[in-house]
């Protein structure tokens, strides 16, 4: 009798423990099958997560491209308007220079009753001079714009706007693709004027005529010239994005 109970119990334990290793393996089955699950959730996370970088990224760079654009477009509109300034400037003062001598000729008139002799002014004479060149210049009339340049030059080689005159002849050559008459012009731009106002703008197209008769060298050593001596001008941005885009 003993010994059937011993059987008996023995046989029951190895059931239970049957049973409890059954439940175990199971758990651990869905135990891998969660951590299957969770890993697989995981991978798709970080694809889209990656994905998210990636169009994040390609964001920036849109804006970051954007902002160039807009800020070369500010600088361009901000040099059209000072040069407009300067030429509204310079008209204006030989009016006002005009009018107080017809003032003054007419109180010396009435006092003296005799006529007086009216001489032209010459600075209005250089100040039409030169804004017809540029009016000249910015209708394509490139011979007849040359021409009134370098008349102007002749009269008033050291006048204020001198080196602006260079500068557009050194654009009349750029122009019809004389780059190495361009280098030339820009060259004396910067040699002659080199406190002027058109400096940076005359290296940026000296750059780019260097480029364009296949002389690299000189072309990055004068964009990095811009780079070095003219930041914050119109000249600068367009010069960090040209080497750029040369590989320096």
């Amino acid at each position: 009798m003993k010994k059937t109970m011993a059987v008996i119990t023995l046989s029951f334990l190895a059931f239970a423990c049957s049973d409890e290793t059954q439940v175990i393996k199971q758990s651990i089955n869905n135990i891998k099958d969660e951590m299957v699950s969770m890993q697989s959730e995981m991978a798709e996370m970080k694809i889209s997560i990656e994905d998210v970088d990636r169009k994040t990224e390609a964001n920036k760079e849109s804006i970051n491209a954007n902002s160039n654009a807009l800020a070369e477009i500010r600088s361009e509109m901000s040099f059209l308007g000072s040069e407009v300034t300067l030429l509204k400037d310079k008209q204006k003062a030989p009016a006002a220079a005009a009018g107080m001598t017809e003032m003054s000729e007419s109180g010396a008139q009435a006092e003296n009753g005799e006529n007086l002799i009216i001489i032209e002014d010459a600075f209005t004479d250089k100040s039409s001079l030169y804004s017809y060149a540029y009016e000249l210049y910015k209708n394509g009339k490139y011979p007849e714009s040359q021409a009134k340049f370098n008349e102007f030059l002749a009269k008033y080689p050291a006048d204020e706007l001198s080196d602006n005159a260079v500068y557009w002849l050194g654009e009349i050559q750029y122009a019809l693709k004389d780059y190495e008459g361009a280098i030339k012009l820009f060259h004396r731009l910067v040699t002659d004027y080199p406190d002027g106002n058109k400096v940076s703008d005359g290296l940026l197209k000296m750059a780019y005529s260097y480029g364009n008769v296949g002389k690299k060298a000189e072309s990055v050593v004068t964009l990095k010239k811009i780079v070095n001596e003219h930041p914050g001008t119109r000249a600068y941005n367009l010069a960090k994005k040209k080497l750029a885009s040369m590989g320096e």
